[in-house]
């Protein structure tokens, strides 16, 4: 079977006015949609279901 890595970033959860900081890391991919002749691109979350869990257990 073919795995697949996704990079996870690095999201503040908490007010940018509160120290320290808490973060959450989450799996995203990049995304490129076309039409005609324009272009977006954006990060997708991939919707593992569990945020803390899951990047826990990736490391």
């Amino acid at each position: 079977m073919k795995q697949i890595k996704f990079p996870y970033l690095k999201y503040i959860i908490t007010p940018p006015t509160q120290k320290p900081p808490q973060y959450i890391y989450r799996p995203v991919i990049p995304v490129k949609l076309f039409l005609d002749k324009k272009a977006v691109t954006f990060d997708a979350l991939v919707d593992s279901g569990a945020d803390e869990c899951t990047y826990r257990c990736a490391l």
